[in-house]
């Protein structure tokens, strides 16, 4: 079987998609003091109105856009702080000027706090990746990703800065800090911001925002960098996208550091969110195997994350997979952390993924390598004396089970109820067992033709055994499938399809006349299959993907793409002598009936392939032929099939 698969072509197509924001949350503690604090926001909170975010005591917000550099000063604000090209300002109390309704994820803010006691603040939101600006000729309000278990000494700012090649230690660049209280003591000193000691042996806090100064251009936000690329707002699978890469690139400037990327569960959606099934189920890429032309993929959990040793500067790429067979509930939301060895990083990565639809246009083939070879066998045997024995009896070896009469050339085959209650001409599969000192070869399924009347069951008779074996064909043969899910649950097998707009709705026809120009049809592709009849539209059953799924095509006599009919010759014309009547089915040519089933796996047989289950679909082919023979013709093989339009309109020709 997996052979069959490899034929098929079943190399994971691992792309990455620009992904869509995605309700996975994550919450930030934020240690707010009576009068001014800094903080960095890494979450959108856009779900929320900002009086329902922001706890009660705080009276007003300022943003810091850093569209403006500016050399930083011993006194550089006011109070309050002034609305500027640097600045926006949010306040609880109407009567004063507000330039911004909404905190926007990775930015600095001020935050003026009223009372007289510490307050904690646990925001919910959606993680944003780092995204960082410096300016490289002034002062920058900046917050860090930092792990806050460990000891503190980690968190030193000296420690902190001196990772990054651009940024001066705080001996020589003051680093400035929010304390609480007001921006000016009574006598007009500055008491906010205050500066880091010069030693720089002062522990920075998680997302507390620093002023601090680049002499050049830098995006530092600690020893790790992650890159998803531009405009990526996470691991956002959506419900089409496989595999998103993430590149890690080393910030330090000497020494080896450790990467490890591990899973966490989503904090609680807020209420009016999506509810979440479980975490993503993520694998990562390994190597690519030649045999099956599928990569390695590695589970990845909590107890077994990715780990990437990196050299100073040095950058990896990591590609998770998602396994899409796995999702089975409406939406999956988790958390990728981000951490390192030296104990300084934890950045939080968003993950995401919807099943992918199984409406809509389907297409891709099916390979045949197996078909029922029909050959005869020496028997002579005796009918059952006993007619229709009971459920479940036990003829002695060799005898027929459940037959009392047959009428000459009736074909006593395809369907298997041995050990039941048979009638005159029912079609059954005899299992013959064979009997003590027989040669081999007499065992197994047998289909069964009578050469003449049986007037007494008791009596002996010649009978014509046909061995029917499933075997090999020297050559496999594909076949194009193309089928179509509708969204009223019709399932249908199609010779051709064309997609295209209806009044601007995606839809799927035969033909392009089901998108007339004048009722505002546009028709867009068109892909067929030769293996079928001309303009064949076969409704089915079952359901994507559980299947299994039937269709029974039928190829009429008079057919002109039947295989026995030839309008030049007389003898396959199916007209009479004269070339006056038309002649029934049976006389030149029989109707061909083609039943075709499939039957879906849950997973590829060849290994882990991250779109299986979600844009691709497969599993074993079978089709059996009547018509072209006195006994059915049988073929297996296997198949497989791409989501290639989401249109789950179908519209049948005018």
């Amino acid at each position: 079987m997996t052979a069959l698969f490899r034929l098929l072509g079943l190399v994971a197509i691992l792309c990455s998609l620009t992904p869509t924001l995605q309700a996975q949350w994550s919450t930030e503690t934020y240690t707010l003091k009576p009068g001014w604090n800094a903080i960095w926001l890494p979450l959108n909170v856009s779900h929320r109105t900002m009086q329902q975010i922001l706890p009660p005591q705080v009276t007003r917000v300022h943003m810091w856009t850093n569209s403006k550099s500016g050399m930083l000063t011993p006194n550089p604000f006011a109070d309050p702080v002034p609305v500027s090209l640097q600045w926006e300002k949010w306040s609880k109390d109407p009567t004063e000027k507000t330039t911004f309704s909404e905190m926007l994820p990775n930015v600095a803010y001020l935050i003026e706090v009223n009372g007289t006691e510490n307050i904690t603040w646990n925001v919910t939101g959606k993680p944003e990746p780092p995204d960082y600006a410096w300016s490289s000729d002034g002062t920058n309000l900046i917050g860090f990703p930092l792990l806050t278990e460990g000891p503190a000494s980690n968190r030193m700012a000296n420690r902190i800065f001196e990772f990054d090649p651009i940024l001066l230690d705080t001996g020589t660049t003051p680093s400035f800090y929010y304390n609480g209280g007001p921006m000016l003591k009574p006598d007009g000193s500055v008491n906010n911001p205050l500066q880091v000691p010069a030693t720089g042996d002062f522990p920075l806090n998680r997302f507390q925002a620093y002023w601090i100064r680049a002499t050049n251009y830098t995006n530092y936000y600690g020893p790790v960098n992650v890159n998803l690329g531009a405009g990526a707002g996470g691991l956002a699978y959506g419900e089409s996208a496989s595999s998103i890469a993430i590149r890690v690139r080393s910030a330090v400037k000497a020494g080896n550091i450790t990467v490890t990327l591990s899973p966490l569960n989503s904090a609680v959606p807020p209420s009016g969110q999506d509810a979440i099934t479980g975490q993503v189920p993520l694998r990562v890429r390994g190597a690519l195997s030649l045999t099956t032309g599928l990569y390695a993929m590695t589970p990845v959990t909590p107890t077994t994350p990715v780990r990437v040793v990196l050299a100073p500067g040095e950058e990896k790429e990591i590609i998770f997979a998602l396994d899409r067979a796995a999702l089975t509930g409406p939406f999956y939301a988790s958390i990728l952390r981000v951490t390192d060895s030296l104990g300084v990083s934890d950045i939080r990565i968003p993950v995401s993924a919807r099943p992918t639809p199984k409406q809509g246009l389907w297409a891709g083939g099916a390979v045949i390598n197996r078909v029922d070879q029909v050959e005869p066998i020496a028997f002579s045997g005796s009918i059952s004396s006993v007619a229709n024995p009971v459920a479940g009896s036990n003829p002695a070896p060799g005898d027929i089970l459940t037959v009392t009469k047959v009428d000459r050339g009736t074909i006593i085959a395809s369907t298997p109820i041995a050990g039941q209650n048979v009638r005159i001409g029912t079609s059954i599969v005899s299992q013959i067992t064979q009997a003590a000192g027989k040669p081999p070869g007499k065992e197994g399924t047998y289909r069964v033709s009578i050469t003449q009347r049986v007037s007494n069951p008791g009596d002996k008779t010649n009978l014509v055994m046909y061995r029917v074996i499933s075997q090999g064909s020297p050559d496999p043969f594909t076949q194009k499938l193309i089928l179509h899910s509708s969204n009223n649950g019709a399932i249908r097998l199609l010779q051709r399809a064309v997609g295209g707009t209806i009044n601007g709705v995606s839809a799927v026809g035969i033909d392009e006349t089901a998108f007339p120009v004048a009722s505002g049809g546009v028709p867009g592709f068109r892909t067929s299959s030769s293996h079928f009849p001309a303009k064949m539209e076969v409704l089915g059953t079952g359901t994507l993907p559980a299947g299994p799924l039937r269709f029974t095509v039928t190829l009429g006599h008079n057919d002109s793409s039947h295989p026995f009919v030839h309008v030049y010759h007389p003898d396959h014309d199916n007209m009479d002598e004269r070339f006056d009547v038309q002649l029934p089915a049976g006389r030149e040519s029989n109707t061909i009936t083609r039943a075709i089933e499939f039957t879906f796996l849950p997973n590829n047989p060849n290994g882990f392939d991250p779109e299986w289950g979600g844009t691709r679909l497969g599993g074993t082919y079978r089709e059996t032929i009547t018509g072209l023979r006195s006994l059915p013709i049988v073929c297996n093989g296997a198949f497989v099939i791409n989501r290639i339009a989401d249109a789950v309109q179908f519209r049948s020709n005018p």
